[in-house]
C-alpha cells in the first residue's frame, strides 16, 4: 500500500519542531527533511499541484529551486529531473517512502500558506496546521534577536486568516501550541486519530512527567516544555510589540480561543509608529517581490 503524505505547517516558533519530533517517534510515520523552497516557489509561479508544465517551465521553475536550496547544502543538479512535469510531481518525489512499513511520510514547511487550498485538494495528502498565541511567537523570536517583528505578526493574521477560510475539511487539521503543552497526550492522540493511527506507549518525545522534552526553545530556562511556555508575553505587558501585535491580530486571536488583555490596549502613536516602520520594510523588499512579479508574469510566454 502507498504511504500517505502529510504536511505539518504554521509559523516558526509555534511549535513544529516539536510535533514533527513526536511524529517521528511513531513506528508509522516516517519524517523527510523539509523543502520551503518548493512552496516558497510554487505562489511565486502561481502553479496549482497538478498544473502540466512545458519543458521551458519547468526548467525555469527548477533552476529556481535549486539556487533557493545551495545554502542548505542540497546540491541538487543543474539537469531537470525526467519526473518533473508538475508541482505535485517534484513534491511526492521528495516524500518517498524509505521505511516499508510507514503508513504516513510527514515533512513541514512554514509558509507561505497560499498553497495549501490546493495541496489539501490531493487525494493522499493531508494536512496538519501548527498555531501559536502571536505574541509568543513575536516574543520568541525578540529573544532570539530577530527584527522587523511587526511583519511577522502580519504574516501570521493572514495565515491564520487563509486557514480559518478552508473550514473544516476532513485532511485538514489544526492544534493549538498550548493545548500540545497542557496535555500532550490528548491532543496527540486526537492527531492520531485524525490520522487513522493507533496511540503508542510511552508518549513519544516526552519526560517521564509526561511533558514534551526542550527541542529548540529561545529561552534558557526550560528543560522540558511546561506552563511556563505559555502566555509569557503577560509578564511584558509593557512592550509596545504585544500591544501592537494583539490590536493588528485581535480578530484572528479571538478565532483561534486566545484572550484579549484589556491592559494591552493600543494607542494611536503605537499604531503611527509601527505603520512608518512597515512602509520603511516596503521600500527595502520591494525589489525583490517586484521581480517576483515579473517572473511570474513572464512564466506564461516561456513555456513556448
Amino acid at each position: 500500500m502507498q504511504a500517505k503524505r502529510l504536511l505539518l505547517f504554521g509559523e516558526q516558533r509555534s511549535g513544529t519542531t516539536l510535533m514533527l519530533e513526536m511524529l517521528n517517534a511513531h513506528p508509522a510515520v516516517e519524517v523527510v527533511a523539509p523543502d520551503f523552497p518548493l512552496y516558497t516557489a510554487a505562489v511565486v509561479f502561481g502553479l496549482r499541484p497538478r498544473q502540466s508544465m512545458s519543458e521551458r517551465k519547468a526548467h525555469v521553475l527548477w533552476q529556481h529551486v535549486r539556487a533557493a536550496t545551495q545554502h542548505n547544502r542540497q546540491h541538487l543538479p543543474s539537469d531537470v529531473p525526467s519526473h518533473f512535469t508538475c508541482y505535485d510531481n517534484l513534491l511526492a518525489h521528495r516524500m518517498q517512502r524509505q521505511a516499508p512499513d510507514a503508513q504516513f511520510v510527514c515533512t513541514k514547511f512554514h509558509g507561505p500558506f497560499e498553497t495549501v487550498p490546493d495541496l489539501i485538494e490531493l487525494d493522499d495528502l493531508f494536512c496538519l496546521h501548527m498555531v501559536r498565541d502571536v505574541r509568543d511567537v513575536l516574543l520568541s523570536r525578540a529573544f532570539r534577536g530577530e527584527q522587523q517583528l511587526d511583519q511577522w505578526a502580519l504574516q501570521w493574521r493572514q495565515g491564520c486568516a487563509q486557514i480559518r477560510r478552508l473550514g473544516r475539511h476532513p485532511r485538514l487539521q489544526s492544534i493549538r501550541f498550548e493545548d500540545l503543552i497542557d496535555s500532550p497526550s490528548d491532543a496527540f492522540a486526537r492527531i492520531l486519530g485524525w490520522l487513522g493511527l493507533p496511540t503508542c506507549e510511552p508518549m513519544p518525545a516526552c519526560d517521564a512527567q509526561g511533558r514534551p522534552r526542550l527541542q529548540n526553545s529561545s529561552f534558557g530556562d526550560l528543560q522540558a516544555f511546561d506552563r511556563t511556555a505559555v502566555a509569557r508575553y503577560r509578564g511584558r505587558h509593557a512592550r509596545p510589540l504585544m500591544q501592537y501585535a494583539q490590536w493588528m491580530c485581535r480578530d484572528e486571536l479571538r478565532h483561534w480561543g486566545y484572550p484579549i488583555e484589556p491592559d494591552l490596549d493600543v494607542g494611536l502613536p503605537v499604531r503611527l509608529r509601527f505603520l512608518r516602520r512597515r512602509a520603511a520594510l516596503a521600500a527595502i523588499t520591494a525589489p525583490r517581490r517586484a521581480k517576483n512579479a515579473i517572473t511570474a508574469a513572464l512564466l506564461p510566454s516561456l513555456a513556448e
